[in-house]
């Protein structure tokens, strides 16, 4: 159920989600958030390091929620584990956006932690495992 008390649906099979996609759907939440709040390229140094520091803390309580769903323990690593590794490859470099001091290094930092793993892919098969559509949605 949702916050305001309605069935949860996948946007895209229009089916209700199972116990398993709801608790996928919900563990990724702090990380598509954080994702979604990215400044544009033209904002301040200090917006773009909020931002950074916004996508390391999502991306830990999102680690820390697939690691822990036993909904998502009982469908194997590749639903829960392997994503959470994934993701978190990129904690260090996010840290390093946040500390930065010039445009520059931020801007590399973010490359860096873009690079580390391209979660997306990682998000996609552990979607199609859970039998969602490979799309992220909220």
């Amino acid at each position: 159920m949702s916050a305001r008390g309605l069935p949860e649906y996948c946007l895209v099979c229009e089916t209700k989600l199972t116990d398993d996609q709801e608790a996928f759907r919900r563990a990724l939440v702090p990380y598509t958030r954080a994702w979604a709040g990215r400044p544009p390229e033209d904002a301040s140094l200090g917006a773009r390091r909020a931002w950074a520091s916004t996508m390391g803390r999502g991306i830990e309580e999102a680690a820390w929620l697939l690691r822990g769903k036993p909904e998502l323990r009982r469908l194997g690593p590749e639903a829960s584990a392997d994503l959470a590794d994934a993701l978190t490859a990129q904690i260090p470099y996010w840290r390093e956006a946040a500390a930065a001091k010039d445009p520059e290094a931020h801007e590399k930092a973010v490359t860096e932690a873009e690079l580390a793993h391209s979660a997306g892919g990682e998000v996609a098969r552990a979607r199609d495992i859970i039998g969602l559509a490979p799309v992220i949605t909220e």
